[in-house]
Order: structure tokens, then C-alpha cells, then sequence
């Protein structure tokens, strides 16, 4: 997500799958993987103003960085070499969950 350009709208393709914390951050926050987000603002601390399901939200950096996105429009917009997280992701956060409860 730290590429994307401003105004641009985005299908978040993965999210970082190996930190426990960020994936809850991301969770709560609504960042997952088939959402679709717009970037709103580049802001001067370096967080990014995200829209996300109809609210704004601001990351920071070490959260922007574990994120990839593709364009709306089809158009790549992460590491060519990232592997695809995103089915990982989901059962991670699964079994987060579950342990959780």
C-alpha cells in the first residue's frame, strides 16, 4: 500500500500474515484481503489516510508496508515476487480467532 497513489482505488490482494497483533490491528481496523479501499491523503507524519467500508482510517508505515493491493482497474500494485497471502491470511486470523474465544 506504501506505492499507491493518491486518489486511487484499491483491492487489498494480501496483508502480512506472520505478526499476531498487526493482523487483529488489521481486523478490527477492517483491512483484509478483497476489500477495497481508497487513498485519501499522504500525511506529513507518513501515515496515509485510507478510506475503508466507508470511513477513514491512518495506518502507519510499518502497517502500509504489510499490505498489497492491486488497482480496482486490474492494474499490480505489489512485488511481482510476494507471494499471494491472502488464503494464509484468512486462516490465520481463523485460528486467532478461535483460540481467542
Amino acid at each position: 500500500m506504501t506505492e499507491a497513489v493518491l486518489g486511487a482505488q484499491y483491492r487489498i490482494a494480501s496483508v502480512y500474515e506472520r505478526d499476531r497483533e498487526l493482523l487483529e490491528f488489521f481486523d478490527k481496523e477492517g483491512i483484509r484481503p478483497g476489500v477495497h479501499i481508497g487513498i485519501e491523503a499522504r500525511n506529513y507524519d507518513g501515515t496515509i489516510s485510507v478510506s475503508v467500508e466507508r470511513r477513514q482510517i491512518r495506518p502507519g508505515t510499518a502497517a502500509t508496508e504489510r499490505v498489497w493491493v492491486d488497482a480496482a482497474r486490474g492494474a499490480l500494485s505489489r512485488p511481482p515476487d510476494r507471494p499471494d497471502l491472502s488464503a494464509g491470511a484468512r486462516r490465520n486470523l481463523a485460528c486467532l480467532k478461535a483460540k481467542s474465544v
